[in-house]
């Protein structure tokens, strides 16, 4: 029967260790508290993945990040056509923000050049005020 079921039951669960962090003893047993701050890593963390486990290795405490990449397709002076490139990476070589970035290219997996485009002045519709327009402007409709 588990101890975890148990209520009222608060004895620390031990779980030796086999690894290499600079803050453990391989071959000891810890307390999970002991191996979440040796891991720098949240208590309920290790606790997920050491459920029902005595013994644990280097591999149960790594993260996996999974960065999502586009591939670059155009011309710039800093970027590579047809590499893969994170929205961090895009962003700090276009200069345009990462949410811009994100939005713009959606499920997409390809970055282009529209994509990184900085938004410049907005065009004027009408061209340039001139004498005949602002008087017309000016004048009262009633």
């Amino acid at each position: 029967m588990s101890i975890h079921g148990v209520r009222g039951y608060s004895a620390t669960v031990l779980v030796s260790y086999v690894g290499k962090n600079k803050n453990l003893v391989s071959g000891n047993q810890y307390s999970r508290r002991e191996l979440a701050k040796a891991f720098d890593e949240p208590y309920h963390f290790i606790c997920a993945r050491l459920d029902g486990r005595d013994k644990a290795v280097d591999s149960d405490f790594s993260r996996i990040k999974h960065y999502r990449t586009f591939t670059f397709t155009g011309k710039h002076k800093s970027l590579v056509t047809n590499r893969a490139y994170s929205i961090k990476q895009l962003s700090s070589a276009s200069g345009v923000a990462p949410e811009t970035i994100r939005s713009r290219v959606g499920q997409s997996l390809v970055c282009t050049m529209e994509d990184l485009k900085v938004a410049g002045k907005v065009q004027k519709f009408f061209g340039e005020p001139t004498t005949l327009n602002s008087r017309w402007l000016r004048r009262k409709l009633i």
